[in-house]
């Protein structure tokens, strides 16, 4: 099982229990230590799941809001995943870079949410100052009929986004419209 190969802090926090939390914080045990499996810390994962308490604690007691896991992902790629928007305001109040690109994919935590259409959190981001015109490196290949294929190189936030109030958002405050045109 995986829960077996986790660290006491790393399960505590997971699950959102801010008292042993706490006690395990004050036992000395270390806030910044990167698991086995996906080397994240306590904050990347707590973030993911959005227990704000817990996320509090540990950013109290020096979490790197930074961090980034073997994949490059930070707090703030893994919060805007499940639309945690207190979560994303918590980490970018305590210094995590907006603009962060993660390694497989470069996208930023914006294109994270725009593409699971999150509308506050983009709001949130953007009001953060994040790129909207930043490209990740994701490659497409649509087949558009039997002889004709378009590959799209590099897609911005709005090109990921798949709500309708996400795209009215991003293209306010985007210079860039797609214009249909490969």
């Amino acid at each position: 099982m995986f829960f077996d190969k986790q660290p006491p802090l790393h399960l505590a926090a997971d699950f959102g229990l801010s008292d042993i939390v706490e006690m395990l914080l004050k036992a000395g045990a270390l806030v910044n230590l990167k698991d086995n499996a996906s080397k994240q810390t306590p904050l990347q994962g707590v973030s993911w799941r959005g227990h704000c308490d817990v996320i509090k604690l540990l950013i109290k007691a020096g979490a790197d809001t930074n961090s980034k896991d073997w994949d490059k992902k930070t707090p703030l790629h893994r919060a805007p995943e499940n639309g945690h928007d207190a979560a994303v305001e918590l980490l970018l109040a305590s210094k995590a870079q907006v603009n962060s690109k993660d390694n497989v994919d470069q996208e930023t935590p914006l294109h994270v949410a725009a593409r699971k259409g999150h509308f506050v959190v983009v709001q949130i981001l953007l009001d953060a100052g994040a790129l909207v015109n930043s490209e990740n490196k994701v490659n497409l290949c649509i087949k558009l009929n039997s002889n004709l294929y378009v590959s799209l190189k590099g897609q911005v936030p709005l090109q990921n986004a798949m709500h309708d109030d996400v795209v009215e958002l991003l293209v306010e405050a985007s210079s860039f419209i797609p214009s249909g045109n490969p």
